[in-house]
């Protein structure tokens, strides 16, 4: 029976397991991290930064300001 119920899963099902009616368990696929997708995106965030400058800008001022509008 569960290793039924394992295939199913493994095709992508989430599978809810109840007693007597009241789902008590859910079975769902193990998430699969994106490397690639996650090495890229932190990629483009060091190219922005280094075409984004705050210049004279001191971090705390600006969270100081923001708090005020």
């Amino acid at each position: 029976m569960l290793s039924r119920l394992l295939k199913e899963v493994e095709k992508g099902e989430r599978i809810v397991i109840t007693r007597y009616g009241s789902p008590i368990a859910e079975l769902t696929p193990y998430p699969v991290r994106n490397t690639e997708k996650i090495r890229k995106a932190i990629l483009g965030l060091k190219e922005f930064q280094k075409s984004h400058s705050l210049g004279d800008a001191k971090i705390q001022d600006l969270i100081e300001e923001g708090r005020k509008d």
